[in-house]
């Protein structure tokens, strides 16, 4: 019988086949070290060429992604201010 999570034997040879850039490994550490372990197994699975999706329930994944897209975003606090010229 298969596991039911069992996944696609050619999804891990694709995996053998894809390297993960300097920039990637950089993203993960970096939400390793901030304590976010799911946010770090969703960008492996993308980053890997899978469907974080396939493996992670979709209100989470969408969680993940809303909390770590506004990371990235400038708000007013740290947007630099402009004095107006005199």
């Amino acid at each position: 019988m298969k596991n039911a999570n069992f996944r696609d034997g050619n999804r891990s040879a694709n995996f053998r086949n894809r390297m993960i850039d300097r920039e990637q490994y950089v993203q993960i550490v970096e939400a390793i070290e901030a304590g976010k372990y799911s946010w770090a197994c969703f960008l492996i699975l993308r980053f890997a060429g899978d469907n974080p999706l396939m493996y992670i329930p979709y209100r989470t994944a969408n969680r993940l992604m809303k909390e770590n897209q506004r990371a990235k975003k400038p708000t007013r606090e740290n947007s630099p201010q402009f004095a107006p010229e005199e």
